[in-house]
């Protein structure tokens, strides 16, 4: 399975704890977590000459343990769970429009990751006549590009046009709802259905009008960024996206999506399901922010400013869904002129941030705040709720992302510092932090670090690590969260 950087993406969302609790949550605590590898009547994955697999659904073992892939087919009368039903506009979808429908499961099982989880991926293909949908799709920082020759495209205009409304129901098992989700479409929509741990998402919209750079153009992801990111378009890093490219050396109508389940707190008990649509060519997943008494979602996009003719301007479209438990913990009631009154919705262009009028559109699950047109290059794309009184960041960045850590409602949010470790070495938890109070004592790290006894051993390489250490309630000390990143060296 093709991951990118999914995964490291998924480590700057676990890193925004959202201080409530949640009932769909941590099913894991309760029931233990899905083997992919282990569902009644799934195979091992085989192959065809032509590099197809045999059978579907079928499971793969990735490289590391506890670490497995599973490629869904459509769903008929026996196949009633890890499959999927794709229609468009309410009928059976046209021959040549295909789909890879893939999921993942990533250290589900292996508490002390603090990224683990349940993935989700949606890619639709265009497959001409006598070409085959192959197994190949594009991953979370990949530059969206075909299947190799004789496979899927991803340009869809041959087989559908953009007022066309492709819809997929993906069922899957998984440990609670979807923390955070995208959908690159226009007009796009997901809703989730969560019943025991069999999770049916439905995935929704026009495709999108999406402007590609060229291969040479292609930033290859956070791991191995140019030093010089003129003329580059795509994510350097967990920090931000660019896209330094005026003209897309292609464009077509896409349709995709991804989405993350997380197993463990405290990314487990972040409010759920938060997602957005938006037809950026590159984007971090959402992210929560705290400054001062404000709170805030935002997204970074990324796409060239002109589509392939060099004269129409890539209009972008961006959506982001806000679920009832969001809502509640912000403290918003869910009517038209309280959510007015409570959230602004603004764009961010280098230095410059405007805020714009949205639509606020009420479901029975939350609300989804509906932008008007946007424009790339890299427009950071913001819903805020409006403070009483402006204040400044009271949190800094965890390790590899710029978005806030916000702790229980029971605590003030602290600030993340820094301390170095000296690689392979070991140091005493509480010499990173001082515990306050007697209250019962939780820590756990990422990034590479491992924890032992009282112990917080560092790797053998240079390393960001995150240490938090979570304090139960005791006497008149409040509860308290708080987290340290640690630079290995």
């Amino acid at each position: 399975m093709k991951r990118s950087v999914l995964l490291v993406m998924a480590l700057l969302i676990a890193m925004v704890v959202i201080g409530q609790s949640n009932t769909h949550q941590s099913l894991a605590a309760v029931e233990e977590a899905p083997y992919y590898n282990q569902q009644a009547g799934i195979s091992e994955c085989t192959y065809t000459q032509n590099g197809t697999y045999t059978t579907l659904p079928c499971f793969t073992t990735d490289q590391s343990d506890d670490s497995y892939s599973m490629r869904l087919g459509e769903c008929t009368n026996v196949v009633t769970n890890f499959c999927y039903t794709a229609k468009m506009d309410g009928a059976d979808v046209p021959v040549g429009l295909r789909f890879m429908v893939t999921i993942g499961a990533y250290k589900t099982h292996t508490s002390s990751v603090g990224i683990a989880g349940y993935e989700a991926f949606v890619n639709a293909f265009y497959v001409a006549p006598n070409d085959t949908l192959k197994n190949d799709y594009f991953g979370s920082s990949d530059r969206p590009s075909d299947q190799g020759t004789g496979g899927g495209k991803i340009d869809l205009s041959p087989i559908v046009s953009a007022n066309n409304v492709i819809s997929l129901t993906v069922k899957y098992k998984t440990v609670g709802l979807p923390q955070y989700s995208v959908v690159v479409a226009d007009e796009g929509n997901m809703t989730f259905a969560l019943s025991g741990q069999d999770l049916t998402m439905t995935v929704e919209g026009k495709p999108a009008r999406v402007a590609v750079d060229s291969a040479a153009q292609h930033i290859p992801g956070p791991d191995n960024p140019p030093a010089d990111l003129t003329g580059k378009c795509g994510i350097p890093n967990m920090q931000s996206v660019v896209c330094d490219v005026d003209t897309a050396a292609a464009d077509g109508l896409s349709f995709y999506a991804r989405s993350k389940s997380f197993t463990f707190p405290p990314a487990s008990e972040s409010a759920a399901p938060l997602w957005v649509s938006t037809n950026a060519t590159y984007f971090h997943f959402p992210s929560v922010e705290v400054k001062g008494k404000s709170k805030l979602i935002s997204v970074k996009t990324a796409a060239p400013h002109f589509l392939k003719d060099g004269a129409t301007v890539n209009t972008g479209n961006f959506a982001a869904f806000m679920p009832n438990s969001l809502l509640k913990q912000w403290g918003i009631e869910k009517t038209e002129t309280a959510l007015k009154a409570a959230l602004a919705a603004s764009v961010t262009k280098g230095s410059e941030e405007k805020e714009v009028s949205a639509d606020f559109i009420i479901t029975t699950d939350g609300v989804k705040v509906k932008f008007p047109k946007i424009s790339y290059s890299a427009p950071i794309v913001q819903v805020k709720q409006k403070p009483e009184v402006e204040a400044t960041t009271t949190t800094t960045t965890p390790p590899v992302v710029t978005t806030m850590a916000t702790v229980p409602a029971t605590a003030a949010p602290v600030a993340v510092t820094t301390k170095s470790v000296k690689r392979g070495k070991s140091v005493a938890l509480t010499s990173l932090l001082k515990p306050i109070g007697k209250g019962k004592q939780t820590w756990s790290s990422s990034g590479g670090c491992t924890i032992k006894g009282k112990n917080l051993v560092a790797p053998k390489k240079v390393a960001k690590c995150k240490v938090t250490l979570k304090q139960a309630k005791s006497g008149t000390t409040k509860a308290s969260s708080r987290s340290i990143t640690v630079k290995v060296v």
